[in-house]
């Protein structure tokens, strides 16, 4: 009987290894460079995808999600890898914009000024849900 047991764990092992490795494996990763026309640059843009919900996208028989991973200033689009890669795992087609490029100029004027653009609002006792910019 025992016999049985670590068989049957061990199935259920190989069995939640193979799927973890299959996700991990099974996902897509592409770079695509779009033009900014209006401010004439390239855009660069992080594509993950599932390849066989990929595949049945491309047959017609599923629709992707979308999902839009935005990182903020001064962070590279591919530091939330991992959250595209979750999330692709699930099905999404996520896209992962590089928003600002290295020669850009720097937000702030001075140091220790605010973000040109982006002041903060907070409310009497400042929390994440009552503080936000404009």
């Amino acid at each position: 009987m025992k016999r049985v047991f670590a068989i049957l764990a061990f199935l259920c092992v190989l069995g939640a290894g193979e799927y973890f490795v299959v996700s991990r494996l099974a996902i897509r990763h592409e770079t695509l460079t779009l033009f900014d026309a209006s401010r004439q640059r390239p855009v660069s843009v992080e594509i993950s995808v599932r390849r066989d919900y990929e595949t049945k996208a491309n047959l017609g028989l599923w629709k992707l999600p979308l999902a839009i991973i935005s990182n903020g200033n001064t962070v590279k689009a591919t530091e939330y890898s991992f959250l595209a890669n979750v999330l692709a795992a699930r099905g999404y087609l996520v896209a992962s914009i590089q928003q600002d490029l290295p020669s850009d100029p720097p937000l702030m004027t001075h140091v220790g000024q605010q973000y040109v653009g982006a002041r903060s609002i907070c409310a009497a006792r400042p929390t994440f849900f009552t503080c936000w910019a404009y």
